[in-house]
């Protein structure tokens, strides 16, 4: 009788011992994965620096660094928020926009052009309101209204970035919808749409400032245009119905339907990409992105729930949904997901590999993985 109780004893030792082993095994993994978590989110905090500046302060990304405004003062700062310069402008409160390493300021007819470097290049002073401006490598060009108190003349002016006057077109009366340079700084676009007939037109103009001439015109009739991108004499015209592409001289046309969809992002490195969504998307419901590529090769993904933002950085696809990024390879691979530690509102792309976040009206600068 001793010996079989001395064996049940045993028996429920042992079984005991198992179930407050498995529980040990179990509590030591759930916190070495909480641990792994906290020290996961708290090194992904660290990467993400706290921008000094709001989402509605003028700011703008140059190279690798991030230039941004405090009233009449431009300062720069690299990734790691680190001041690199500091340039005093003539006036406070300007707009800013910036390519290949420039930065323009504008506003009460002043225009003033500043490098990567902080070194000025240029600033004067014109008749008339700057609407707006585009800069490139080695030019600026200015939309300007000025008003005769009968009508107001509108005009894109454009200076090479010593300040040298190149060129001036007469756009009043015309619905200007976007202008810029190619993307070998050669060319100035226009694209405008045309009303006067029965049906709307839409043209694209491109000229050469330094020789004062114009190189070619398109018009679309069958759909309206959102928006180019002119490189290495090929044209890529976005339109509500197809994505067109032809050489500046007009010949080689290829024409991918996109009817339903609208652009959400462009990568034009080597081989271009354009991100196209559901023209009917939510705010917060993107389910699906083609990638098209002009050669008519395309790549769709279906989406997680909740993503609203879709960017091809680098030949990789990050969609963002306000607590995640999901990264996918160029050809619909999934590759894994990040976990944000703050609720983002808005995301947009800021230099290579990094993106700007917005939360409320604070801004944070990412380093994508």
């Amino acid at each position: 009788m001793i010996e079989k109780q001395q064996h049940r004893k045993l028996k429920f030792t042992k079984k005991a011992i198992l179930v407050f082993s498995g529980i040990f095994v179990a509590f030591a993994v759930l916190i070495t994965g909480i641990v792994l978590l906290a020290t996961r989110s708290r090194g992904f905090e660290e990467t993400v620096a706290t921008l000094p500046f709001e989402k509605d302060e003028s700011f703008v990304a140059v190279g690798n660094s991030v230039v941004y405004l405090d009233n009449d003062l431009l300062i720069c700062v690299s990734a790691s928020l680190d001041v690199l310069w500091q340039k005093r402008l003539l006036l406070p409160d300007l707009k800013l926009v910036s390519r290949d390493g420039n930065v323009a300021a504008t506003g009460s007819g002043l225009i003033q052009i500043v490098n990567s470097e902080g070194t000025h290049l240029f600033s004067t002073q014109l008749d008339g309101d700057i609407i707006s401006s585009r800069v490139c490598a080695n030019k600026v060009a200015v939309y300007v209204e000025q008003g005769t108190g009968e009508e107001t003349l509108s005009y894109i002016i454009s200076f090479d970035l010593s300040g040298i006057f190149l060129h001036q077109i007469d756009v009043t009366d015309r619905y200007i919808l976007d202008y810029g340079f190619d993307y070998d700084s050669d060319l100035l676009y226009l694209l405008e749409l045309d009303t006067s007939g029965v049906a709307p037109i839409s043209r694209i103009s491109t000229f050469r400032p330094e020789t004062q001439s114009m190189t070619s015109v398109k018009e679309f009739s069958d759909q309206l245009v959102d928006q180019i991108y002119i490189i290495d004499e090929t044209v890529y015209v976005l339109g509500t119905y197809q994505l067109v592409v032809y050489t500046s001289l007009g010949d080689n046309e290829k024409e991918l339907v996109v009817y339903g969809w609208m652009q959400q992002d462009f990568y034009l490195q080597g081989d271009p990409s354009f991100v196209y969504i559901p023209s009917n998307t939510d705010a917060f419901g993107i389910d699906i992105v083609r990638i098209i590529k002009p050669t008519g090769s395309e790549t769709t993904i279906n989406l997680p729930p909740d993503v609203f933002r879709v960017l091809y950085i680098e030949d990789k696809v990050y969609c963002f949904s306000q607590t995640n990024v999901f990264i996918y390879t160029n050809d619909g691979k999934f590759l894994r997901s990040l976990f944000l530690p703050f609720s983002i509102t808005e995301v947009d792309r800021a230099f290579a590999n990094y993106v700007f976040l917005s939360v409320g009206d604070k801004m944070y600068l990412m380093p994508l993985s």
